[in-house]
């Protein structure tokens, strides 16, 4: 798909802070960025008529961005390491649609971050696996 032209004020999301993973993504989250994004909708509402190409782009956006939200949610009643690694990257995938709005007012640029790790074991999994992978060598 062909990139549109980059924003001045985007870049990639930050990382977060190395103490928040997929397992502390709650439900209050989710609901934060729906509101964010159903009041951005309002705007390009209140802008343009209904039938307008502006209107149903972010109608269009809208609408996948809440389907990535619908399926974070059906994550949250489940921590099990498959679905910890599944609400990793919906989160990771929504960060990436909510960069643009990094610095305007509503945005959470603390929390809305991306994150590396599923758990608080994670971290300690990964430099295991590495060590051990060291010794086979």
């Amino acid at each position: 798909m062909k990139r549109p032209t980059q924003l001045p004020d985007c870049r990639f999301t930050p990382d977060g802070p190395p103490d928040v993973y997929a397992s502390s993504i709650t439900a209050a989250d989710v609901a934060a960025m729906e509101a964010f994004l159903a009041a951005r909708l309002d705007e390009v509402s209140i802008r343009y008529r209904p039938t307008a190409p502006e209107t149903r782009i972010a109608q269009s956006l809208y609408e996948a961005v809440g389907y990535q939200l619908d399926l974070l949610k059906d994550t949250l009643a489940v921590s099990k390491p498959e679905t910890l690694k599944e609400r990793l990257d919906l989160w990771n995938g929504l960060m990436q649609a909510l960069e643009p709005w990094r610095g305007t007012p509503g945005h959470d640029d603390e929390r809305w971050r991306l994150i590396s790790w599923t758990d608080e074991a994670a971290p300690a999994r990964a430099r295991r696996r590495a060590a051990q992978r060291q010794r086979q060598r």
